[in-house]
This record gives C-alpha cells, structure tokens and sequence, in this order.
C-alpha cells in the first residue's frame, strides 16, 4: 500500500513528460541515516520473524527509536513537497505500535471486508485490535491502526490512517520530483521554478521570472531557451511564433503546478483534503447513528439542524474573535477540538441520543473559528500572485471531496454495518 501512492505518481510523472533521472538528482539530508533507519525497522521485524529472541525482547525500543529517527530525518527534509505529510504518517504508525508494546494493531473486521483472514497476517507484527469499539480500542490506538479495508483485487489490505498520509506523501514527492527535471543549470536554457505566470489571473508571458525554478523540458533539448521579456502572450496553441505546447509543457506552466512544489502549501492542502474526506464519512454515519438509535427520521433530521445553527447564531461574530488571535493557533486548537468532539459522538449516543445535538452543536461552533483562520493563513504560504490560484485549489479539494468522499464513506459505512463508531474515530483521526 505505501508504495502504490509512488507509482501512481511515478505514472503521472511520465505520462506529463517528467524525467526519470530527475530521481537521482534528489538532494536529501541525512540519506544515509534514513536508510539505517529503514534497517533498523524492517531488520528488526525480519530477525524478530526469524526467532531472534534477544530482538523480540527489545523490540519496542527497536522499532522506537527506527520510527523517531525516519521521523527526523524526514523532518530536516521538510522542505521537500510532500515529505512532510510521510512524516506525519510515520508519527502515526510510530504511535500505534509504541502504543501496544511494539506490535501495529489490527482490525479484524476490516480484514475480513478486504477479503483477507489472520493467516494473511504477520504472526510476529500484527495484533488484533478489541472488536468491541469501546475504551479499550481507544487505548490501543483504534483510530490510527490498520482500520480501513483496501479491497483491491491482487492488492488486498487493510491500512491506516498513516499508510494513507505516506502513501499520498510519496506519491506527491515522486510526482513533482520527475516534473521538476535535473536541477542543475544546463548550457543555454534556463531553471524555472515560478517560470509563467497564472493563467488564472492574467495572460500567460513566459518572460515572468521571479526566482524559484521550474523545469521546462528538463532545461535540455526542445525545451524552454533563455526568455525574452517581450514575449507575446501566449496563444491557446502554443508560444507566438513556435510550436504548440505540449501536455507536459501545459501541465508543468499551470499554476496549480507551483503550488504542488511548494513544501508548505502542499502540506496544507492535502491536510485539508484529507480532513475534509474525514468530515464526510462522519456525516454519513451520523445520520445512520441517530436514525439506528431512535427509528426517527425526524429525529434525524434535527441532528442536521442542530449542525447548522451555529452558522446563524455565532456565524457573524466568529471571524471578528480569530482577526485578533494567532490564525496558526486557532487552526491548531480547532482542530483538536474538533477530533475530541467527533471522538465523542458515538460514546455520548451511548448514554443518552438526545446528547448528541450539543456535541454536534459544539462542532461547527469550533469550525466557524476554523475557517476564517483556514483563509487568512493562505496568504501567508504562498506568494501573492498564487493567492487566487491557492484559494481555487482549495474550493477544488473541498469539490472533490464533495464528489468523491460521500460515496466512499457510504461504502466504509456499509462494510461495517453495526460498528458505526469506527467511521468516527477515523474522522476523528484525519
């Protein structure tokens, strides 16, 4: 699973005209101990495997100090796109196993709706999470284990909310690394990171230059020359007086396309996105779990009611609250309020349903801090004449997610039946 997010991008790379040869022109800080690391963690599980017995007795602080230093290297490394979404999928993981002593709990069902049994797992990795979703799934780290069924034929497996962030990581660096091209400056043409400017916001002149480089044509052959300021705009077809532009030249000049290289922006991007899928999975459920407990559909749909409230009531006063505070703090703290508030929902329907309208309540009352703080951090990321292309991008993850996230999380819904309360802590967990 980890590595499907690497081939998705690889193919996506090739098939925009990227280099394969831009992977060995990679600059990483700390290779060497990322690869020691590597070692260190599936060494360990090959020896535990192998009925090392010294190495089954450490394996905590084994695979311990294997994820922190991944963790840190692929911290030094930030500023490489998408690298920091695998770390935070590392840190996942990392705590998931720390969490149970050294072994990356398991949830059975899943393995089942993913067409897998226990004999498909590692006996001396795996461990099977509590079946009854309650406080004992919790403390072993329920929400951040491999849950979520991957029901692919060949590739069948059951994965956590971590696979996903590396898997979606990698395939983010393999992908703007093959677009980006050899780096390195070559005779007669020229590295462009920001190279044309937003079809978005203005007509496009291959003369804009303002420093970061992208890569058009990998700087060798067809590709781009050294600019000429006086460069008419160009046509749908192509440069004035040139050929068309090909696909990969198209898709290397879009803006959305800088962004991607742009370690921090991209970061937040797919951050949101993923929140956002997590967001739809729990409404889905939420209307299933109030409407299993009560038989109302009335009911239900005052649940509904009870989430948008607080757009009327606290709506025009939230943004005057988050202009005066730290944007990044008021993220930060909203969403921890937010996963605790969703955590909450199917353990409060437990004790009574009628509580889960507060819950629900308080939930969009926090988001209401959250997105105000969400579109006043943009400008602060990307430079100014992205902002427009920044602010379409986000519009499009949360489209997507609109499209997308709704039928997948009425299928995660459906594969689970009765174990409503897991579509929560994965929300919870995004």
């Amino acid at each position: 699973m980890l590595l499907i997010g690497a081939a998705v991008g690889l193919v996506i790379g090739l098939l925009a005209g990227g280099r394969l040869d831009a992977l060995l022109y990679v600059r990483l800080r700390y290779l060497a101990l990322l690869v020691g690391a590597l070692i260190l963690r599936f060494g360990t599980q090959f020896l535990i495997a192998q009925g090392v017995d010294l190495v089954d007795a450490l394996r905590l602080p084994l695979y311990a100090t294997s994820f922190l230093l991944v963790t840190g290297v692929l911290w030094l490394n930030r500023s490489q796109p998408g690298l920091l979404l695998v770390m935070v999928g590392v840190i996942a993981n990392g705590l998931a196993v720390v969490v149970n002593g050294g072994w990356m709990p398991v949830y059975l069902p899943a393995l089942h709706v993913a067409g897998l049994s226990v004999a498909d797992l590692s006996p001396t990795y795996h461990v099977a999470l509590p079946t009854d979703l309650g406080l004992s799934f919790l403390l072993h780290g329920g929400p951040i284990a491999d849950v979520i069924p991957f029901a692919a034929p060949v590739l069948a497996n059951v994965v956590s909310i971590g696979d996903v962030a590396i898997s979606i990581g990698l395939g983010w660096f393999v992908l703007v690394t093959l677009l980006r091209g050899d780096p390195r400056p070559a005779a007669g043409g020229i590295s462009l990171w920001r190279g044309a400017t937003s079809a978005v916001t203005e007509p496009m002149h291959i003369g804009h230059l303002d420093g970061r480089p992208v890569v058009l044509g990998g700087g060798r052959g067809p590709g781009l020359q050294a600019p000429d300021p006086q460069l008419e705009p160009l046509t749908p077809d192509g440069r004035a007086g040139q050929p068309p532009l090909s696909f990969g030249e198209r898709f290397r000049a879009h803006p959305y396309f800088r962004l991607m290289g742009d370690a921090r922006f991209s970061a937040f991007w797919v951050g949101q996105a993923i929140s956002m899928f997590g967001d739809r999975l729990h409404q889905i459920a939420l209307g299933f779990l109030v409407y299993g407990a009560t038989g109302s559909p009335m009911a239900t749909g005052f649940v509904f009611l009870a989430a948008t409230l607080p757009n009327l009531v606290l709506g025009p006063i939230a943004g005057t609250f988050v202009d005066r505070w730290e944007h990044k703090h008021v993220m930060i703290v909203s969403d921890l309020l937010r996963a605790g508030l969703v955590l909450l929902i199917p353990l409060v329907v437990q004790v009574n349903v009628w509580l889960v309208y507060p819950v629900v309540f308080m939930v969009t009352t926090v988001s209401l801090f959250f997105r105000p703080a969400r579109v006043a951090v943009v400008p602060r990321i990307v430079a100014p004449d992205d902002l427009l292309a920044a602010n379409s991008a986000l519009w499009t993850a949360e489209s997507v997610a609109d499209i997308v996230g709704y039928p997948l999380a009425a299928l995660f819904v459906a594969f689970h039946g009765g174990q409503l309360a897991l579509a929560f802590w994965v929300d919870s967990a995004t």
